[in-house]
């Protein structure tokens, strides 16, 4: 009786053993993997059960130089300035920083009238510009003007390049003055209709 009693627990014990190793190798697996991984990762709730979103938001625009945000188009240019010639001049003449501009045989009135003045010709005996040519001295060069007032015939002005003054008192109420003689001489000899003659005329 007691050996076969014996028998049955070594038979017993052969079967659970096995088991009970078994299963505590189970167990200790289980815990190594849960201490690995650690808890799940839940994406975080917005209020009202919405899961919120992760993404960074884009960067706002850089404004573009020399304008706000989105104005980085080239900028139109200005609408180009005509010149508007003053009131009383005549076709022909030109005004430069307030002087006179007279074209041969083109007549300039003063604004408001009371003037007329007209290039008649041009006496050249400067000093040619030429690298050729030496000269003792500038030379001279003789403007002739027609000068006419309402009332009065007409007047014949010449005023010199050498001296750049003005005519002693040939106009009656009016001072003109040869401020500078266009284009130079040259060695051939310039063209009549070449030249401007920069005046100055004052009303006294």
């Amino acid at each position: 009786m007691t050996g076969s009693r014996g028998r049955r627990t070594a038979t017993l014990l052969a079967v659970t053993l096995p088991l009970a190793v078994a299963l505590a190798l189970t167990l200790l697996a289980g815990c190594s993997d849960a201490a690995t991984t650690g808890p799940p990762v839940h994406p975080a709730t917005a209020p009202g059960g919405t899961a919120a979103s992760t993404t960074a938001p884009a960067p706002a625009p850089r404004p573009s130089p020399g304008g706000e945000a989105g104005q980085g188009q080239p900028r139109s240019a200005p609408p180009a300035q005509t010149s508007v010639p003053p009131a009383g001049a005549s076709p022909g003449t030109d005004q430069a920083g307030g002087d006179v501009v007279l074209r041969p045989h083109a007549p300039w009135q003063a604004p408001g009238g009371g003037l007329t003045l007209t290039l008649l010709e041009v006496r050249d005996s400067r000093c040619p510009a030429s690298q050729d040519v030496q000269c003792v001295w500038a030379g001279d060069a003789i403007v002739s003007l027609s000068a006419s007032v309402p009332g009065q015939p007409a007047t014949t002005l010449e005023l010199h390049t050498a001296a750049h003054t003005g005519a002693p008192d040939p106009i009656p109420g009016w001072d003109v003055t040869l401020v500078r003689l266009e284009p130079g001489n040259t060695v051939e000899g310039s063209v009549q209709a070449d030249y401007r003659a920069f005046v100055r005329v004052r009303r006294r």
